[in-house]
C-alpha cells in the first residue's frame, strides 16, 4: 500500500467515523513510521487539509487540537514539510478552530515556521 492509498483510505475512514481525532492522530503517526518517502509530508498535510475540508463541506464539528499538537511535535521537527504546505493547513484549520487552545497553538506555529 502506497502511502498516497492508506491516505485515500484514511480519508473515507475518518468521514465514515465523524472524524475522529484518534483515527487522525493514528494516521498522522502511521505516516511518521517506516521509509519515509520524500514529499510524504505533502500528501499528508494535503490529506488532513482534505479532512478538514469535508468536515466544513459537512457541518461537522472537528477539534484540531491534536492535529495542531501533532504538526508542532512531530510533523515540524521529523519531516521538515514546505512551508507554504503548512500555511495553508494552518489557514484551514484557524478557520473552524474554535478553543482559545487552537489559537494560541496556531499561532506559536507560525512564529516556528517563519524563524526557519
Amino acid at each position: 500500500l502506497s502511502f498516497d492509498e492508506f491516505s485515500s483510505e484514511f480519508l473515507e475512514a475518518v468521514v465514515e467515523t465523524g472524524y475522529d481525532n484518534k483515527i487522525i492522530c493514528h494516521y498522522i503517526n502511521m505516516s511518521q513510521v517506516g521509509e519515509r518517502k520524500e514529499g510524504s509530508s505533502s500528501v499528508m498535510i494535503r490529506t488532513l487539509r482534505a479532512v478538514i475540508a469535508k468536515a466544513k463541506e459537512q457541518g461537522s464539528t472537528l477539534s484540531c487540537f491534536d492535529i495542531l499538537k501533532s504538526l508542532e511535535l512531530v510533523i515540524l521537527p521529523t519531516t521538515l514539510p514546505d512551508v507554504d504546505d503548512v500555511e495553508n493547513l494552518l489557514n484551514d484549520i484557524n478557520d473552524i478552530a474554535t478553543s482559545r487552545e487552537e489559537f494560541r497553538l496556531i499561532n506559536k506555529i507560525q512564529k516556528k515556521i517563519f524563524q526557519n
